[in-house]
């Protein structure tokens, strides 16, 4: 699955972070957490573990 992040603030030289985590956090194998600039593509993943299923992402935006 391929989920594309879209900063709110587009500007030239500007960073962006990307968290991942699981519930509960031994359910899958997470990628493409770090800092990003803007515009540059994204690509997060979620393998589960044996024993579950991938139901759905969701966002939680910091603005700080």
């Amino acid at each position: 699955m391929k989920f594309i992040l879209v900063p709110k603030y587009v500007g030239e030289g500007v960073n962006f972070k990307v968290s991942l985590s699981s519930v509960p956090s031994n359910s899958c194998t997470l990628t493409g957490a770090g800092t990003y600039m803007v515009g540059d593509n994204v690509i997060i993943t979620a393998s589960p573990n044996e024993g579950y299923i991938f139901k759905q992402w969701e966002e939680l935006i910091n603005e700080t």
